[in-house]
Parts: C-alpha cells; sequence; structure tokens
C-alpha cells in the first residue's frame, strides 16, 4: 500500500471517528427540548395532613404532598395565617412534600386559615400554586361566618392593594397597637374578604404593616378605620373603609442643613405653623438681613441671608411652641445655586390670555425694577409699569391685560430682578404666543352643598390639577376660565376645620379623614363653549 493511500485511510477513519462523537455528545446532553407548548399547569395538591378543612387537629406539623415537584419562593412575604401566630413556621422540602413545622401548638377551639400566596411554584416553569387556601380547626367545627368590604385612599378614591385588614376580638383602642388581631384578610384591588370566621363583635383596622408584625407600631403606616364594632353575623356582611397616612402627633425639630451658599433649611416632620423662633449662637446675625420662606405644607421653612458664607459653621437654636433644638451645628454648602426666574407662561405654546403673566424665582427677590420691563408690539417698545410683588409667594405678576391669539414679545432689563445674595439676571426675552377664546372653554358650576360653609373645589384632568378653587359658602356660582378643550373632573375636599387644605384623619383623636367628594362623571369642555355644571346635594 502506497503511503499517499495510508494517510487518506488515517484522515478518512479520523473524520469519522471525529462525526461520531459529535453525535453520542449530542445525544448524551440532557436540555430543555425546543419546540412545543409552554408548560402553563401550576401545581397541584395530592394529599395533606391534616386534609384540608379538618377538624380537631392536635399537632404543630403540616405537611403537603404535590403531584410535582416544587420550589419555595419568598416564604416569609407570602405566606400569612390567620389568626396570626407569634412566629412563622419552619419549612423544608422533601421530595415533593412541603413539611411546616410550628414551634408551638395553636389554640383551642379555633378555625385556621393559611395563604400561601406565590411562594410555592413549579419547578420547570414558576407557575404559581393555584388553590393555595389551606383551612383547619383545632375544635370540633369550622367557623364558616364571612364579613367583606371594600377599601379606597381616603383623597384620591383610588383602590387599595397589598393590605391588611385586621379584625379584633378586644376592642380596647389600644387593641391594634398592642395585641395581634384575632383575624385578618389581604386586601386586592379594593376589595377584601374574612371567610372562616366566629360569631361575634370585632374591632377592624387596616394596616399597611411595614414590618410585617401584625402592630400599627410605625408612624408611616398607612391605615383605615371604623368607629363602630363589626357585628357577625349581623344585618350587614360588608362595610367600606377609607385609607390615610396620619400626621405625626408630635412634632419633631430635624437636623438644619445647607446644600447651598446663602441659604439653610429647617425642617419638621409635620406643619409647624404655630410660633417659632430660631437664633444663632456663635454667630450676631441681623433678622433684617434673612429672608425666610415656607413650602406649601409649612413642614421646611428656607432662610436666606448674604451673610450665610461658604463653607462658615453656626450653631442654632430653633424652638417651636415648647419643643427646642439647642446647639444645631450647621455648615453652609460650598456651591452657589444660579439665580433663575420662570413663567407662567409656556415659549411656542399657546397660552391663556385671561390668566396674568406671572414670574416665580428659585431664591427670594431683595429688590424688584418696576420700571425695566418692556413689551414689543408691532416692533414699538412699551414700557410695563405698576408690576406687583408678593413677597410672600416670591412671585412678580406683570400689570398687562394680554390679548387673545397674539404674539408677544417680552424684554427684561438686567436690573430688574436682584436676589437677596445680590445676583442679578441677564437682559431676557421672553417670546409666546396667546390662545384664540374659541380655542378654548369655560365651566360655569352652580353648587348647593349640604356639608357646611368651607370646601375646596379641584379642577382634575387625567389625575392632575388643574385649578383649585376654594369656596366659602354652601351655595353660589364657581366660573373657571380658559381651560383646553378636554375631559375633567371635579374632586370636592370637605374642609371641616377651614384651613383651606384637606386634612388626614387621626387613630389616636378617633378622626376620620376630612371627606371627599367626586362629581359624578367627568365634564366634558369643548372649545368656544360655556358648559355648565349644577352640582346639588340633597
Amino acid at each position: 500500500m502506497s503511503k499517499k493511500r495510508i494517510v487518506l485511510n488515517k484522515v478518512g477513519f479520523l473524520g469519522i471517528v471525529f462525526f461520531m462523537s459529535i453525535i453520542l455528545v449530542q445525544c448524551g446532553q440532557r436540555g430543555t427540548p425546543t419546540g412545543g407548548p409552554k408548560d402553563m399547569t401550576p401545581p397541584v395538591i395530592k394529599s395533606c395532613s391534616p386534609e384540608n378543612y379538618s377538624t380537631n387537629f392536635t399537632g404543630t406539623k403540616i405537611s403537603i404532598k404535590f403531584d410535582e415537584y416544587v420550589l419555595i419562593k419568598s416564604f416569609k412575604e407570602n405566606f400569612l395565617i390567620s389568626p396570626p401566630v407569634k412566629t412563622l413556621p419552619k419549612y423544608r422540602l422533601t421530595g415533593k412534600t412541603l413539611v411546616l413545622d410550628f414551634d408551638t401548638a395553636f389554640n383551642e377551639n379555633t378555625t385556621y386559615s393559611m395563604f400561601f400566596g406565590e411562594a410555592i411554584v413549579d419547578l420547570n416553569e414558576g407557575n404559581p400554586l393555584d388553590s393555595n387556601l389551606f383551612v383547619f380547626s383545632t375544635g370540633d367545627i369550622l367557623d364558616s361566618l364571612t364579613l367583606e368590604g371594600t377599601i379606597v385612599d381616603a383623597f384620591s378614591g383610588k383602590d387599595e392593594s397589598d393590605l391588611l385588614v385586621h379584625l379584633y376580638r378586644n376592642q380596647a383602642d389600644s387593641a391594634p397597637l398592642t395585641v395581634l388581631p384575632a383575624y385578618f384578610a389581604v386586601v386586592k384591588k379594593g376589595a377584601f374578604k374574612f371567610t372562616n370566621l366566629a360569631a361575634g363583635e370585632y374591632k377592624i383596622f387596616a394596616l399597611r404593616d411595614g414590618n410585617r408584625n401584625y402592630l400599627y407600631d410605625l408612624p408611616d403606616e398607612k391605615i383605615a378605620f371604623s368607629s363602630d364594632l363589626m357585628i357577625v353575623p349581623g344585618d350587614s356582611t360588608s362595610i367600606d373603609l377609607h385609607t390615610f397616612q396620619p400626621e405625626p402627633k408630635e412634632l419633631k425639630i430635624f437636623k438644619p442643613k445647607s446644600e447651598n451658599t446663602g441659604g439653610i433649611l429647617i425642617s419638621f416632620n409635620k406643619s409647624a405653623e404655630s410660633n417659632y423662633t430660631y437664633s444663632f449662637l456663635d454667630s450676631i446675625i441681623p433678622t433684617d438681613s434673612i429672608i425666610e420662606q415656607w413650602n406649601t405644607n409649612h413642614d421646611s421653612l428656607m432662610l436666606y441671608s448674604a451673610m450665610f458664607k461658604a463653607a462658615n459653621k453656626y450653631l442654632m437654636r430653633i424652638c417651636v411652641d415648647t419643643l427646642v433644638r439647642d446647639s444645631s451645628a450647621v455648615k453652609i454648602g460650598k456651591t452657589a445655586l444660579k439665580f433663575k426666574t420662570s413663567t407662567n407662561y409656556v415659549p411656542f405654546f399657546a397660552n391663556n390670555f385671561n390668566k396674568p403673566l406671572k414670574f416665580s424665582f428659585n431664591k427670594p427677590l431683595a429688590a424688584f425694577c418696576d420700571s425695566c420691563i418692556f413689551l414689543i408690539i408691532d416692533s414699538i417698545q412699551h414700557q410695563i409699569t405698576g408690576n406687583s410683588f408678593d413677597i410672600a409667594s416670591n412671585t412678580v405678576t406683570v400689570n398687562y391685560n394680554f390679548k387673545e391669539n397674539s404674539d408677544y414679545n417680552l424684554v427684561l432689563d438686567s436690573a430688574t430682578f436682584t436676589s437677596i445674595l445680590g445676583e442679578s439676571l441677564d437682559s431676557l426675552k421672553f417670546d409666546f404666543p396667546t390662545s384664540q377664546a374659541k380655542d378654548l372653554g369655560n365651566l360655569l358650576l352652580i353648587y348647593d352643598f349640604p356639608w357646611g360653609d368651607h370646601y375646596l373645589l379641584d379642577v382634575m384632568q387625567n389625575e392632575t390639577l388643574i385649578e383649585q378653587v376654594i369656596i366659602s359658602s354652601s351655595k353660589g356660582n364657581v366660573d373657571v376660565l380658559g381651560l383646553k378643550p378636554g375631559n375633567y373632573q371635579l374632586k370636592l375636599s370637605i374642609d371641616e376645620n377651614a384651613d383651606q387644605r384637606w386634612t388626614p384623619g387621626s387613630y389616636v383623636d378617633r378622626t376620620q379623614s376630612e371627606e371627599i367628594k367626586l362629581y359624578p362623571g367627568e365634564v366634558t369642555i369643548r372649545p368656544n363653549w360655556d358648559v355648565e355644571v349644577d352640582w346639588k346635594t340633597e
């Protein structure tokens, strides 16, 4: 045999071996086959001990066997048992069986309901267990009474979710703060339902439980409650609850801070509209050199002064009524915030000519030049005087009645505005058009309300506040002019304490939030049209 033929035979043999090895490796690999329908079937419970809906259970271990292998995901976040137990059970998977070990015995003559949420999923596709309610009783009977209801946010009216509604046999006002509930129900899409209840009178309380301990012990936990006891069974098996975020009962003064040169921020955990004072313990800062600005909620106070130089340090004493924060150190920020202004008129878009043109600022004004504002009309520059400065809102309103369907050029001299820190703006020019009257519509509201004399009327569009009107009589008229065409919603806050803001409830004071009324349906504004709305309530 020639040398050449031997080489060719070797090459052919090696090629066959290589080809066969690839086939064998591919055949030996285990993987998910491609194609075919995705498995959408959730795990199914085949058997359990004790059996679901069984009575006279005396143990502390529960076993549930499934028809396939499962995984446990986020057990602590998903698993719930009602009535609650002090310690969640330990769990383990043995083959296709889930075993729950409780460290204490269950209460006598009590019906328990367990919820797994989405904690149990199948091994392959992660489909969650469908029938995730497990019920058993430690007595001779299973309690079977029910109580259901709806729960919405008191201010927005939106359906709540991911809250727990508690029922207490203990009817003391302190129960939600000190004891575990007798039962609870999960809130989903604004609804909840208690099942397997025993007859009796219950206190009801809803809670977004931030630390999942079934106690109302965090100040920022959202709550709802009813002053009436729930009687099961009763004439009504349904209740409506309204959630709110309580205002802190005790005022707290936070440490003052400074992010930018010339400013110090004093903030509080709630409105601090009562008597307040502040002083500098290690420096002489004249009070007339400081300009104060509260935010709309009166829970933060900004102090501006040209004497607050970069990197300077001060010791402050802050008092609100009898509450004192003493010797609080604050270091002035090194960054100089650029002095800016903005207007309520928008360039390149039609503006409502019915509303005055206003300038607002990111720092308080120290000086305002009334003769430095000019309008260019038909190429002629006109000086605009008689403009007004509102110290409280830190805004300047231009004294000019703008016309519809017009293009305006507004010029500001460089000396027009000067901040408290001595900063001036460069010469500015604003170009903006105004709308045509025929492109806007008007809302003419005739109202007659029986809930008092003080209200806040919010004109809303797609959950955005367009305009708020303060009402100080039980009946009358309100005109909202120059609305863009579209659908609007009307929301009325019953301002019981006449403080011109919506006030949430308080569990400490046993008061509900100020009530919100929604106008039924939407109000459609059409261009060049007056829409009359008659909102009268018997």
